[in-house]
C-alpha cells in the first residue's frame, strides 16, 4: 500500500481481483489516494475497501481495478501450537526500499486477543515491525494460515520505561485466516 511513494502496510491477492491486508492499513490511511504494488512492480488501483464486521478483528479485503497477474495465495486452516510459519511482508529497512522481507518463526501461543476476551488470535515468536501488518502467515501445509496484525501495544502492560511487553518479549500478533471469510469479498473468491 503506497501513498505518496511511502510504504504503510503489506497484503496479498487471494483472488484475481481481491487482496487482504490488516484492517488498521486501509483505516490508517482515511481518504488518501493509494496504489496497490506487487513484488514485480504492477501498480494496482484501488476499486474498493471491505472491512471485517468485527472491529475487534484487524482485518480487510481491497477490491481492484486490474486483475492481478500473478497466482493468489490460497487459505488454509490452523495456526497449531510449535507449527514452523514464515512472515511475509514491508517494513521499512533504513535505504533500502520497497524490500520483501520474511521472517520465520513458530506459533508461540493462541489466546484471546486481549486478557482472555476478544476474537482469537495467534503470538508468534518472530518479531514484526510496522509495515509487517497485513502480510500473510505461511504454515507447514504452504497455505495461508494467518493473517499479520497491529501489534496489542495498545492494549498490553508496558515496562516502567514504556516498552511494550510482547515487543520486548519478541512476540507477534496474527488472526487466523479463518475470519477472511466473515468478509463477504473475500468469502466469494473461494478462499
Amino acid at each position: 500500500f503506497v501513498p505518496d511513494n511511502t510504504g504503510i502496510g503489506s497484503g496479498f491477492f487471494v483472488g484475481p481481483r481481491t487482496l487482504v491486508t490488516a484492517r488498521h492499513v486501509v483505516e490508517d490511511l482515511g481518504s488518501l489516494r493509494y496504489q496497490i504494488v506487487d513484488e514485480a512492480g504492477q501498480t494496482y488501483l484501488p476499486r474498493c475497501e471491505e472491512l471485517h464486521p468485527d472491529s475487534d478483528i484487524d482485518l480487510a479485503c481491497v477490491h481492484v481495478e486490474s486483475e492481478f497477474v500473478g497466482r493468489p495465495m490460497l487459505l488454509g486452516t490452523g495456526p497449531r501450537l510449535l507449527e514452523e510459519v514464515v512472515a511475509f511482508g514491508y517494513p521499512p529497512v533504513a535505504q533500502l526500499t520497497d524490500i520483501l522481507l520474511c521472517t520465520r518463526g513458530e506459533v508461540a501461543a493462541t489466546t484471546r486477543a486481549v486478557y482472555g476476551r476478544g476474537p482469537d488470535v495467534f503470538l508468534l515468536s518472530c518479531l514484526m515491525r510496522p509495515g509487517n501488518s497485513g502480510g500473510p502467515v505461511i504454515g507447514e501445509s504452504g497455505l495461508v494460515i494467518g493473517i499479520v496484525a497491529r501489534n496489542l501495544h495498545h492494549q498490553t502492560p508496558q515496562t516502567a520505561d514504556g516498552t511494550d511487553v510482547h515487543k520486548a518479549l519478541g512476540v507477534a500478533t496474527a488472526f487466523p485466516a479463518r475470519y477472511l471469510r466473515d468478509i463477504p469479498g473475500v468469502s466469494q473468491v473461494g478462499g
